[in-house]
């Protein structure tokens, strides 16, 4: 298994998580609990963001240098 294909199955295990706490929030009717749940939400939330962004690199075709003789 290579880094991009890792780090796209940790990609889809934080977007189930993801769900998953949101899913539990709105069943939640203790404010408490569900501002916790929110909060784990919203933190992978961040960590998704993160993950794409590195994969977005890594995926990412290399820019070509060329180098000119004359300025």
């Amino acid at each position: 298994m290579n880094k991009v294909s890792w780090f796209k199955d940790l990609l889809h295990d934080r977007m189930y998580q993801q769900r998953f706490f949101n899913d539990w929030m709105l069943l939640m009717t203790n404010p408490e609990a569900r501002q916790t749940f929110a909060q784990m939400r919203d933190d992978e939330m961040r960590f998704i963001i993160l993950l794409q962004q590195k994969i977005d690199t890594m995926t990412r075709p290399k820019e070509a240098v060329t180098i000119s003789p004359f300025k």
